[in-house]
């Protein structure tokens, strides 16, 4: 043991060389390994006294990045489900309508609501909610293509950011996921959740929707018309009329 307590390892094929762990708040962190330039030669014991004051400098290092892992994490993901959060889907849409904007690649928006969530909650507790929550999050992940960007926006709300797909390939998108949610039978502690069903709104970045907000409020508006016209459908705004909207009503 060293005089800061660190293990200090055996010489090793012939040579020396000293393995101490990094430690940052009681978390090892990996370790370091130390050798004499000279092959074979011992290690100099004069400087096995320094060796913590070295440990603690290096394991600042690694401690500060993992912090900053976490603070962004954080930041951007939303801590039930894993998805991405509205901050971070409102930045990605910032920076993917200016993208498809200066390209003229497609760019759509799907907005997802949970029918009757209230209700799931109020009679089975709010455990079962954030359980159907997390289940339909880990589809949407599922789902999701490649460059995509699945987030809660909030409560039972969920998006789905896609570039490289216009209207019809977007709408495609959710109606499988309709499909594939309107299909379950959940359940919880054992209890039978019945069946969960989601309404879906979709919008394509293209004139008059030429802003991120614009976007956004046509998502929303096509979701809202899907809840009115029953729930568990799909209704995708027309990105040169929107007023007019195209609805996918279960087969």
């Amino acid at each position: 043991m060293s005089p800061g307590g660190e293990r200090l390892a055996p010489a090793c094929l012939g040579g020396s060389y000293t393995c101490v762990p990094l430690f940052s708040h009681g978390e090892t962190l990996g370790i370091m390994r130390l050798r004499p330039a000279e092959e074979r030669a011992e290690f100099p014991a004069e400087l096995r006294p320094l060796i913590p004051g070295i440990v603690r400098q290096v394991s600042l290092s690694p401690a500060g990045l993992r912090l900053q892992d976490r603070l962004l994490h954080q930041s951007i993901r939303d801590p039930l489900t894993g998805l991405f959060n509205r901050r971070r889907l409102e930045d990605e849409l910032t920076a993917q309508t200016a993208h498809a904007a200066a390209s003229n690649r497609p760019l759509s928006l799907i907005a997802l609501d949970v029918d009757h969530f209230k209700r799931l909650n109020d009679t089975f507790g709010h455990d079962a909610g954030d359980a159907a929550l997390v289940r339909l999050s880990a589809a949407l992940r599922e789902l999701a293509p490649p460059s995509s960007t699945p987030a809660r926006t909030g409560g039972e709300e969920l998006s789905l950011l896609l570039p490289g797909h216009d209207l019809a390939a977007a709408t495609a998108v959710a109606e499988r996921l309709r499909a594939e949610i309107a299909g379950w039978t959940l359940t919880h502690a054992g209890i039978a959740l019945g069946q969960l069903t989601v309404s879906l709104g979709v919008a394509e970045f293209a004139a008059p929707l030429s802003t991120p907000a614009a976007l956004m409020r046509a998502a929303d508006e096509a979701l809202y018309s899907a809840k009115r016209q029953g729930r568990n459908r799909v209704v995708a705004s027309q990105p040169l009329n929107p007023e007019a909207w195209l609805t996918l009503t279960p087969g």
